[in-house]
């Protein structure tokens, strides 16, 4: 693992083995842009040079610049659910490079909302496109020789998702779960639900799978499950 600090932005490189497959690699890039420092992640195999953007926020030519900066081809965008510092780059991204967008099947009409409520935060971001297409429970996202589960998470906001990669033990969770607490809740939102997703989705994964959240750090399963405070003296459902 390491950090670069050859270009403008925070980038993030992990390298996972991937067991009984020869050495394949997850490189994840990680811009950290925006009122809520939100965390946009640029995912390859280290092999096929095809890309996932995960979570693109209100800067989609940060976005295809660090693509680009390491020869990669963004193939698909997906959004772990329709908050505007979270969806605020997809419309720049997709018109750039016209790749099909994906997002949880619950979070179309929020998704559509979104700009409006984005302005009355003071932010203005282009109306998100129609999805291409809509993920739930199961479903698969396959980029190079990478294959992503998807998790339905719902709790933080309509229609939330989680993209876990087995073989390379590493979760993107959105605002489902953060180093340290669950993840942020406002109106809208439902604490208990959200908790529950928690539990059920993710504290059953094992304890190396390494988390990427939509804000901060780095963590790991484990982790949460020993000190998140969020989910302290809660018994584990399943």
């Amino acid at each position: 693992m390491g950090y670069h600090h050859d270009h403008p932005y925070r980038v993030f490189v992990k390298e996972t083995p991937r067991g009984g497959r020869g050495r394949i690699v997850m490189n994840i890039k990680t811009i950290t842009h925006g009122r809520y420092k939100t965390n946009t992640y640029v995912v390859d195999d280290g092999v096929s040079g095809e890309a996932l953007l995960i979570d693109p926020t209100e800067n989609p030519e940060g976005c295809i610049a660090i693509a680009d900066s390491a020869g990669l081809r963004i193939t698909a965008i997906v959004s772990t659910h329709s908050h505007f510092d979270h969806v605020g780059g997809v419309a720049g991204v997709k018109e750039r490079l016209g790749v099909p967008f994906m997002i949880g099947a619950q979070a179309v009409e929020s998704l559509r909302q979104e700009p409006a409520r984005a302005h009355v935060d003071g932010v203005d971001i282009a109306d998100p496109p129609e999805p291409d297409r809509l993920l739930k429970e199961g479903d698969l996202v396959d980029i190079g020789g990478l294959r992503f589960h998807v998790l339905d998470t719902p709790g933080h906001w309509t229609g939330d998702i989680c993209l876990y990669e087995p073989s390379a033990k590493a979760v993107f969770t959105g605002d489902s779960l953060h180093r340290g607490e669950i993840g942020r809740y406002n109106k809208g939102c439902n604490e208990a639900e959200l908790v529950r997703s928690i539990q059920t989705k993710l504290m059953t994964l094992p304890d190396e799978t390494v988390v990427y959240s939509g804000h901060g750090p780095v963590t790991t399963i484990g982790e949460e499950r020993r000190d998140n405070r969020g989910l302290k003296g809660l018994p584990l459902l399943k």
